[in-house]
């Protein structure tokens, strides 16, 4: 992902906690903008290209799409998130934040963790795991009703990660990992559809002959 930035201050710097979890890789400035300077010379902003005034950061702290991690805190409102995510010390990304406690216990990475996706769609997403051990699966996409997970054909809970996102218990071992967007009111659409459908087939079957058509 490539975001441009027209300038960053004392105060917004907390959104670079943002881009790191939306896994925002690359950050277009200008040198006009001063303030970004003392932003983007850190070990965390690499320059790769600079050309007319236009400078590329390439962001070496912006997490993947999706990982395995062991480590979460629970949030209990909107306040008290805002103040752990975006405090100074708060870098290590990949411990997630959830809003309930799952009471989920879970083992710690070995570095042997594997995740890998298979498949990619608007309403679908397939993964594949390879763990020896229980962790969470955390993919940046929105949390929003009307998605369900599977593993291994099996319903599992989402749960809401970082405020807006999605995560998932995954047991140890290999398994089929999917996301579905299964909204209700487009199956009732479709089944209302169906029987219109339906009903209107059976009219044509049963209407009676009209004398007028003999």
């Amino acid at each position: 992902d490539v975001i441009i930035y027209p300038g960053f201050n004392e105060e917004n710097n907390k959104r670079i906690n943002v881009l790191n979890v939306l896994g925002v890789k690359y950050i277009i400035d200008r040198k006009e903008n001063i303030s970004t300077q003392n932003v983007f010379n850190s070990k965390s902003y690499k320059k790769i290209y600079q050309d007319n005034g236009w400078r590329i950061y390439e962001n070496n702290a912006a997490l993947p799409r999706f990982f395995l991690t062991s480590n979460y805190k629970v949030y209990s409102s909107p306040k008290e998130f805002s103040k752990i995510f975006f405090s100074q010390n708060f870098t290590d990304y990949k411990t997630i934040l959830l809003d309930k406690d799952p009471k989920l216990n879970l083992d710690p990475l070995d570095g042997s963790e594997k995740i890998n996706l298979v498949s990619y769609q608007p309403n679908s997403i397939n993964f594949v795991s390879d763990t020896k051990g229980k962790h969470l699966l955390f993919l940046s996409d929105t949390y929003y009703p009307g998605w369900v997970a599977e593993i291994d054909g099996k319903e599992t809970q989402i749960y809401k990660a970082d405020y807006a996102f999605r995560a998932i218990a995954v047991p140890g071992g290999i398994h089929k990992i999917s996301f579905t967007f299964k909204s209700s009111s487009f199956r009732i659409g479709y089944i209302i559809s169906l029987i219109s459908i339906f009903i209107v087939f059976i009219l044509f079957v049963i209407k009676p002959y009209d004398k007028k058509d003999i």
